[in-house]
């Protein structure tokens, strides 16, 4: 038997049942073995004697198992087509898999050394040798037994996956769905938090009897600084290690205070450091504050402080010309966009007092709120484009859905970009000013730029990733304020700056906040119903400063005249001729169950009427010509005696016993033209009257006009 199984030792004679005729057996068939064995190990049930058997068969007919794996290749349809290896390489590749198939038989690893002489299948075969004679039942089922336990976990975490390790199994086998990937983000940031939480300074071994710690104003600055005194005077050696432990959480040491300065609580760090003795601590009740009220504290001044600016966009401006609207719009707009940052930082700040704000505790600041708020915007734009949603309305104003967590969703961690030309331009700039202590700084720039370079096979320019070369770039800019380019480069900079000080610093973290945020800024924003208000009054005011032919809207002061002039029953059927954007018709529908008609030629004003709610029932209202009206209400265009045309077009659309109340031009009732002559006598034919309306009724119109008018009245 030692003979037949080389280096198998005496122990594992019995997994034969008979040596001599299982050797013989497993020569008449060698491949028939092997094939019996690789079937039970992918089953995963297997005992010594099948390994024996194959390692055998594949030591002692090697050669007869190529030839034959060499003949089901030749047979193979997949093997015909086009390949990238030879038939030879994939014969051996074949025999290679059998070998390491029994070289896992009790384990996952399998290990030698490489022989310095080349010779690799010796060496590899002795170690297998090696291998196979140390295995037993014991550790073959030991294995298969941990290897099922792995199984089932697998199954398991594809099924039903629950912990951070499942979640992370099934994501790199087949991916998660939506709600899977947002449990993944939440443990993920979750170990992301705890890891960054975990203190890194070591515990210090000078024995300090104990400290002081105050919370105070800086002098210059009036920023809230912590204070730690030491109780005793210490010696240089041991005030040199108390001082780099101090440094080492943040603290320096000022003359003025005497005392390391903080510009956060240092409680918990100084505990990390010197232990849990209460006794040394002297803390003021202030110090006592959880961090996270204090959070919310600051959160909801900075909220408070926004009023102010809110209030002054708010306040009345002049719109008499183009450049006074668009700046009085755009003041409209900005206090609405304020006031909504406002309601979110508030609403987080109630979360932070509540301990709900997990994700975002680090939110100190509206641009950290507008920061994210500007993530949530460009992702929105970006998913819209990509599902072909509508961006823009019939105006060219920008459409933009609120964010939903599926836009979350598949976030990447936002990294500084920026173009590498950009980059060596400012390099070049900040070369040539030379100034102190940048030389360094701007060589690992360069060296960074180069290696993205390499490494992007890029010729022209390309994106840098300036996550590497952050400090670096942030110190240089700071030295150099207006040098060029350096502005430009701290805005792209600006966004991971602030994630970073909100402690968002991974992708899990990023969704996860984001998620979070959603929940704050909910409700936070104009009603949908307030957004249409708001653009409908937005190009109601910008159609007054466009150059609409005959286009003078009715101040109200008028309407109000000319309703005073009609009696409306419900029932009746009234129409507005030329409405431009409803101001008489909007007087008109107040009067419940009139049925109101408008028409308008001006493509936009129409649209106005459209959004409205108007019933247009034509766009040339000389060319309309259905009839039957109780009433008809209009201020017609006065240009080249239109409004003559118009009033005698409309009392022909009257049915008998309605109504007609115009406003008018005062040349029709003093020109001796002939056609004011013939509309005065038309217009004494029919009964009707007419009045000066008084002066300047028009001048506070939102497009004044100091031409005199009149209204006229005229029933059939």
């Amino acid at each position: 038997m030692s003979n037949a199984i080389m280096s198998v030792n005496e122990s594992q004679l019995g997994a034969l049942v008979n040596p001599s005729d299982e050797q013989a057996n497993i020569l008449l068939n060698p491949m028939a073995v092997v094939d019996a064995y690789h079937q039970k190990f992918r089953l995963k049930d297997y005992v010594l004697a099948d390994v024996l058997a194959a390692f055998y068969a594949l030591k002692h007919a090697k050669e007869e198992i190529k030839l034959q794996l060499l003949e089901k290749v030749n047979r193979s349809e997949a093997h015909k087509r086009r390949r990238i290896h030879t038939k030879k390489e994939i014969v051996e590749r074949f025999y290679k898999q059998f070998l390491n198939e029994v070289a896992h038989a009790d384990s996952h690893s399998f290990s030698y050394l490489l022989a310095m002489d080349g010779n690799f299948e010796a060496v590899y075969m002795e170690a297998l040798d090696e291998k196979v004679a140390s295995m037993t039942d014991e550790s073959i089922a030991a294995h298969l037994a941990s290897q099922n336990q792995e199984i089932a976990a697998r199954v398991k975490a594809m099924e039903n996956p629950e912990t951070l390790s499942e979640l992370r199994m099934k994501k790199s086998a087949v991916g998660l769905n939506e709600e899977e990937q947002v449990r993944l983000d939440e443990l993920e940031a979750h170990l992301t938090r705890e890891r960054d939480a975990a203190p890194t300074v070591q515990r210090s071994e000078v024995n300090v009897s104990g400290f002081s710690l105050e919370e105070t104003k800086h002098t210059k600055t009036h920023e809230t600084i912590f204070v730690v005194r030491l109780k005793e005077r210490l010696d240089r050696d041991t005030y040199n290690t108390i001082q780099a432990q101090m440094r080492s959480i943040g603290g320096g040491w000022s003359k003025f205070t005497q005392g390391f300065n903080f510009k956060a609580d240092p409680s918990e760090r100084l505990k990390a450091i010197f232990g849990n003795e209460t006794d040394a601590v002297e803390e003021s009740a202030a110090a006592d504050v959880e961090p996270s009220n204090k959070a919310a504290e600051k959160l909801r001044t900075v909220a408070d402080n926004m009023q102010k600016s809110i209030d002054d966009k708010r306040r009345d401006r002049p719109t008499h010309t183009h450049r006074m609207a668009s700046m009085a719009a755009s003041a409209a707009k900005e206090a609405d966009e304020l006031e909504r940052i406002q309601r979110i930082m508030r609403n987080l700040a109630d979360a932070m007092e509540r301990g709900d704000a997990i994700h975002l505790d680090g939110v100190t600041a509206r641009t950290h709120i507008e920061t994210l708020d500007g993530f949530l915007r460009s992702r929105v734009y970006e998913q819209m484009q990509k599902n072909k949603e509508q961006t823009l309305d019939r105006n060219g104003s920008a459409i933009r859905r609120d964010p939903t967590l599926e836009d979350i969703n598949g976030m990447t961690y936002p990294k500084p970009e920026m173009a590498s030309d950009t980059l060596e331009l400012f390099i070049k700039e900040m070369t040539g000013n030379a100034l102190k202590g940048t030389s360094r700084l701007l060589a690992r720039v360069q060296k960074e730029i180069a290696a993205q370079r390499g490494r992007q096979r890029a010729s022209g320019w390309f994106l840098v990733d300036a996550t590497p070369i952050f400090d670096e770039l942030s110190t240089l800019i700071s030295k150099a304020k207006t040098v060029p380019f350096a502005g430009r480069i701290n805005d792209l900079l600006t966004p991971y700056k602030r994630l970073q000080t909100m402690g968002i610093k991974a992708p899990e973290q990023f969704r996860s906040a984001l998620r979070e945020y959603l929940n704050y800024r909910a409700g936070t924003g104009l009603s949908e119903e307030e957004k249409k208000k708001r653009s409908l009054a937005q190009r109601e005011s910008e159609t007054t400063r466009m150059k609409i032919p005959g286009y003078f809207p009715t101040p109200k002061e008028t309407v109000d005249i000319m309703m005073a002039n009609v009696a409306i029953e419900a029932g009746d059927k009234v129409l507005e001729p030329s409405a431009g954007k409803g101001n008489i018709a909007e007087a008109l529908i107040a009067h419940e169950g009139a049925d109101v008609d408008v028409i308008e030629i001006n493509s936009t004003l129409r649209g106005i009427l459209e959004d409205k709610g108007f019933n247009i029932v034509a766009y040339d209202f000389l060319a309309y010509q259905v009839g039957g009206y109780d009433a008809i209400v209009m201020n017609p265009p006065f240009e080249n005696g239109q409004d003559i045309e118009h009033v005698q077009h409309a009392y022909e659309l009257l049915k008998p016993g309605g109504r007609l109340v115009a406003i008018m031009s005062e040349g029709p009732f003093y020109r001796s033209d002939k056609p004011a002559m013939t509309f005065r006598e038309w217009l004494d034919g029919k009964g009707g009257v007419s009045e000066k309306l008084p002066e300047g009724s028009f001048k506070s119109a939102e497009r004044p006009t100091g031409v005199a008018t009149r209204i006229v009245v005229v029933d059939k």
